[in-house]
């Protein structure tokens, strides 16, 4: 293997954790290679591995002795490595991106030969409990995207000794934390339809907020724009009324009224903070004779695979939610490993997936309905 020298993770960090998967794996048992043949390796210096056997040896992974080298400690090439995987909900829901992000965990997982345990939250004290002091198994939590994540589950994570990462929930970002960067996917959108021409902005969002996403969004959506000197009239903040459905196929684009009342200069593009918004502006507006883009633009978040087959195509927001998975698990595999107890957060940057449904800002924009 050789060291990514760009990567803000130190290099005999990356390498310790090169060995460990080898050692944990069982690829790795016995006397290690000398330091030399390390080093020609890794492609790095003495010091560098010197660091990193130290690193190992205080870990408890390897031993060595004077005059004849380092060795695994018995039993750690035995020892498994178990993400508790904690999730709220198991079936279908508006949270599809779910299945990605358990795929993703899964795979990061495979890749280093650790296991995964999916878990309800109602069932992690108990879960903990089976696994903490199992010397078979050497436990770390992770936290998808929970939206019944409370201080007293996050206190029982913190009361196991088990590293535990948090992925999703803004709230608990005092924590080991994994999330979309919200405010530089949003500034995207606002610029690329700023450049359009587009001065009249409405935002669509739901009142079900479960884990505060969707305010991110509105909150970046009006900071971009107040920079560049433009500002939302209260009229054009629409808020989808009752919860988010559960299959998000919902027919009912009533909610689009609002920007078109009767008196109210309507947007000339409406930003949405989830596909299924985005989808149900698009059926609204073409029900009523609008067209996309040329009367009015149109983005959603999420970009989910049926936004490519909407009429017109969907420009979104694109999250890969697999790589967020596989992200969070990685970040906490080597919490796992590392006794250092620094803090790990990171946001995701998301780009915006231009398609057809935006363009160039209308030179007369449409007028409101009668309604």
């Amino acid at each position: 293997m050789l060291v990514d020298r760009d990567k803000a993770l130190p290099i005999y960090h990356q390498m310790a954790e090169d060995l460990r998967r080898n050692i944990t794996s069982g690829k790795l048992a016995g006397m290690l290679p000398a330091e030399n043949q390390l080093s020609e390796s890794y492609k790095v210096g003495r010091n560098t591995t010197r660091n990193c056997l130290k690193k190992l040896e205080s870990e408890g992974l390897i031993y060595r002795i004077n005059g004849k080298g380092a060795f695994v400690s018995p039993g750690v090439d035995k020892k498994i490595r178990n993400l508790l995987v904690v999730v709220d909900r198991l079936g279908s829901g508006p949270y599809e991106s779910l299945h990605s992000l358990i795929a993703g965990a899964a795979a990061a997982c495979h890749d280093v030969g650790a296991q995964v345990q999916l878990i309800l939250i109602t069932q992690l004290e108990k879960s903990i409990e089976l696994v903490k002091y199992d010397d078979r198994f050497q436990s770390a939590i992770l936290f998808l995207f929970s939206h019944i994540l409370t201080d007293d589950i996050v206190a029982v994570a913190e009361k196991s000794g088990m590293p535990f990462l948090i992925s999703g929930v803004p709230e608990y970002q005092k924590y080991n934390y994994l999330d979309i960067d919200n405010r530089y996917a949003m500034r995207q959108v606002v610029d690329r339809l700023f450049e359009l021409g587009h001065r009249r902005f409405g935002v669509a969002a739901w009142h079900d907020d479960p884990v505060g996403h969707f305010k991110q969004r509105i909150d970046a959506v009006n900071e971009r724009l107040k920079e560049l000197g433009v500002s939302i009239p209260p009229e054009l903040k629409i808020m989808r009324g009752g919860k988010l459905l559960s299959d998000g196929q919902s027919s009912d684009d009533s909610f689009v009224e609002a920007f078109f009342r009767k008196g109210c200069q309507p947007p000339t593009a409406i930003v949405c903070v989830s596909d299924p918004l985005a989808r149900l502006s698009l059926q609204y507006l073409r029900r009523h004779g609008f067209r996309v883009p040329q009367d009015i633009s149109v983005t959603g978040f999420d970009d989910h695979e049926s936004c490519r087959f909407l009429e017109p195509p969907l420009s979104a927001v694109h999250v890969d939610y697999f790589q967020m998975g596989k992200t969070a698990a990685e970040m906490l595999l080597e919490m796992l490993d590392d006794f250092s107890l620094r803090r790990c957060q990171k946001l995701c940057e998301c780009d915006l997936i231009v398609r057809e449904s935006i363009g160039p800002a209308p030179k007369h924009p449409v007028r409101s309905l009668n309604i």
